[in-house]
């Protein structure tokens, strides 16, 4: 398991400082130390399980990224019914993308992250969309990104991207619902719960059905 964390109160910094005690840390002589945790949830009576779904529709907003990846569907597996998967991600800065603002020094760059994703995704089509807010000189230099990848200024158009979502899994013939997971501020997840909301009745049937999952942060 890989927890992934923003050092922000006592409880995580306190965790930050564990994990870099050099003999704890994986670098050390020591690996794997035993750490008594408490663990809540599931929380709700939807479906998570969202291989069970044909399509997948993720959106985060900044740290909120690490739902996404901790999400087994983007590692997909021969008993998986996921045929489309789309990743909207928005950040301040497209520098972000290689270090992660304050997460630089402990998370993998993501670029080289979602492009491993996207060339072992065989069995559905993954396309990530990165969104960024504000722009800094030099957040270009040396930035390749892979088909299946985009990188534009602006908001994402949540509505634009479910339609296309419902629309592809659709075209690859899926027909056991479309999953909508949200992570990030209580403005990202209502501006979703609001487009899932007021979608086409008539298409969520046609789809199989439509379930939202939404995790929020307020710091």
């Amino acid at each position: 398991m890989v927890l992934t964390c923003k050092k922000a109160g006592r409880w995580t910094i306190k965790m930050y400082e564990l994990s870099a005690t050099a003999k704890y840390g994986e670098q050390g002589y020591e690996v794997g130390k035993d750490v008594r945790v408490m663990v809540e949830g599931l929380y709700g009576v939807g479906n998570t399980v969202i291989s069970s779904y044909s399509g997948a529709l993720f959106v985060a907003g900044g740290s909120g990224i690490t739902f996404v990846l901790s999400a087994q569907v983007v590692r997909l597996g021969d008993d998986s019914s996921v045929r489309t998967i789309d990743i909207v991600w928005s950040i301040l800065d497209a520098a972000s993308l290689i270090d992660f603002g304050i997460f630089k020094a402990s998370l993998t760059p993501m670029i080289p992250l979602f492009t491993s994703l996207i060339e072992q995704s065989t069995l559905a089509r993954l396309r990530v969309s990165v969104f960024y807010t504000r722009a800094s000189k030099g957040s270009f230099q040396g930035m390749y990104l892979l088909p299946g990848m985009t990188l534009a200024p602006g908001r994402p158009k949540t509505a634009k991207f479910l339609d296309d979502a419902v629309t592809s899994m659709q075209s690859a013939g899926g027909v056991t619902a479309v999953f909508v997971g949200v992570c990030g501020p209580p403005a990202l997840a209502r501006d979703v719960a609001d487009v899932v909301g007021t979608f086409d009745i008539y298409r969520k049937r046609m789809a199989g059905g439509m379930e939202l999952h939404e995790e929020v942060f307020g710091w």
